[in-house]
């Protein structure tokens, strides 16, 4: 997707033509359904589109995996290979690392979450999202479940003072009122 847009620029630029860039009808329902938390729906409208192969591109995989992976963790291995593909189009989305790291976490693979929790409290950070505190809290859930945590540490690194909560639950943690839960 961004080679198209890369190239419109270009053809704009020195050419004088320009070109839309256009996605699938598919697209547009596929992500309303999606925001409805329609997993099931997603996955069988994206499973019997006629998107061309060619135009399968990040948000088709991503989609697609997300809602397998929503639908039963039992399609985790078959959501993160989904996920994968989604990447390689798209390097920069932090939803993509923030969900692949969800179902690293729930298949007990904790480096690689701890990988994906990092990648996508950066590429937030860079986006100025509020999306970082969710990844934020993850990512302390990780290092708990690890025996890693440490909340001075973590509290400079990843500026966990924006959220109360995730403050509130580093406080209950280092004053071990509930490790013996996880």
């Amino acid at each position: 997707m961004r080679f198209l847009k890369c190239l419109s620029i270009f053809l704009f630029l020195f050419v004088g033509c320009k070109i839309k860039i256009t996605y699938p009808s598919e697209f547009y329902e596929a992500k309303s359904l999606f925001e409805q938390k329609k997993f099931e729906k997603v996955i069988d409208l994206l499973e019997n589109s006629k998107i061309k192969r060619s135009q399968k591109t990040d948000w088709y995989y991503y989609y697609y995996g997300v809602s397998l992976y929503e639908k039963s963790k039992r399609y985790t291995r078959e959501a993160i290979e989904n996920l994968d593909i989604a990447i390689t189009f798209s390097k920069d989305i932090p939803d993509y690392y923030f969900n692949m790291g969800k179902m690293y976490f729930d298949i007990a693979e904790y480096e690689k979450a701890r990988e994906n929790f990092i990648k996508a409290s950066q590429l937030y950070k860079t986006k100025e999202s509020l999306d970082n505190k969710k990844v934020n809290l993850w990512l302390a859930l990780l290092l708990c479940k690890l025996g890693e945590f440490d909340y001075d540490d973590f509290k400079s690194k990843y500026s966990i003072n924006e959220s109360v909560y995730l403050e509130e639950f580093c406080k209950l943690y280092s004053e071990k009122k509930f490790q013996k839960i996880i």
